[in-house]
């Protein structure tokens, strides 16, 4: 839950701030020390997998990606970079943990400001929370940045204290028309780039279409469509055509492709065979009938071939 002004983060769940024995890349104000509490939260503000040094404010980089954050595209030219950080504080007093007091050094030399699109993650730093005594939290930065920027470190300067960490490697993104995209879960790139079908979601790279029995057929050079898979072009299968043969029509019932003749002597077992085909049964005066039926008078008989 993201707290209200004024707010003070003390006592969080492991839940919130997820468990922070892991090997991470962490640099100190003072000389580097890191602690792993080993115990369940017992009141004191630290939850089981903090790393708190007593006297310091930590600030660990735990993962750094490439992202589309919401609607909002980043300018021509750059690129959003999502920083997951660790903040544990050791000190005497409380501290902001917003995006005001995070920057990143470029290997321009320059320094950015986290950006406001923060605000916009599910799991932001909130730009009003103060860290108290003892405690630590998890939460995510957006910086808009140069695409080929190379970053170098994260700093955190609130007036009082300063703090470079390290900046571990970028993971680059998947990108669709100059723009970052989820391949896994993007309903217009699902997979990869432009292959999207109307009325369906992507599910881990896989267009599912919404109708349960429908899917997703190719329906020109570079489009799809949610079909249900009963019709001529798409009988039981993407793409399994029932086209004419041997002049006969194709249509599709059940899944399978089935041909009619017109039959006027002998029985449809017989008239199939001509064609290089399997009687499927046959129809006479609106009823379906047996192979072996044969033309009566006043009932035209037509006969259902298979391959």
């Amino acid at each position: 839950m993201v707290p209200t002004a004024p707010a003070r983060w003390g006592l969080l769940s492991s839940n919130a701030v997820g468990r922070f024995c892991t090997p991470l890349i962490a640099v100190t104000v003072l000389a580097l020390g890191i602690g792993c509490v080993g115990a369940e939260n017992d009141g004191s503000g630290v939850t089981d997998g903090d790393v708190l040094t007593p006297g310091q404010l930590t600030v660990t980089v735990a993962a750094a990606r490439e992202a589309e954050v919401g609607p909002v595209a980043p300018p021509d030219g750059q690129t959003h970079v999502i920083l997951e950080v660790a903040v544990a504080n050791g000190l005497d007093s409380s501290h902001l943990v917003g995006p005001v007091v995070f920057w990143v050094l470029g290997s321009d030399g320059l320094e950015r400001i986290a950006s406001p699109l923060t605000n916009l993650l599910p799991t932001g730093c909130p730009s009003d929370a103060m860290l108290s005594r003892g405690a630590s939290t998890r939460c995510e930065l957006v910086f808009a940045v140069p695409s080929a920027l190379a970053l170098d470190t994260l700093l955190y300067r609130d007036g009082v204290t300063s703090v470079d960490a390290e900046m571990p490697p970028v993971q680059a993104c998947d990108r669709c028309d100059g723009r970052c995209t989820d391949l896994e879960n993007d309903p217009a790139n699902c997979g990869e780039c432009n292959r999207a079908a109307p009325l369906s979601e992507c599910i881990d790279s896989e267009i599912i279409c919404d109708d349960e029995n429908a899917l997703a057929c190719q329906s020109g050079p570079e489009t799809l469509s949610c079909v249900v898979p009963t019709t001529p072009e798409h009988c039981g299968n993407c793409g399994n055509a029932c086209d004419a043969l041997s002049g006969n029509s194709g249509e599709c019932r059940d899944g399978s492709c089935l041909y009619r003749a017109a039959n006027f002597f002998g029985p449809c077992s017989s008239t199939c065979s001509q064609f290089g085909l399997s009687c499927a049964f046959s129809e006479q005066c609106g009823n379906e009938g047996a192979c072996n039926a044969t033309q009566t008078q006043g009932c035209f008989l037509t006969c259902y071939c298979e391959e």
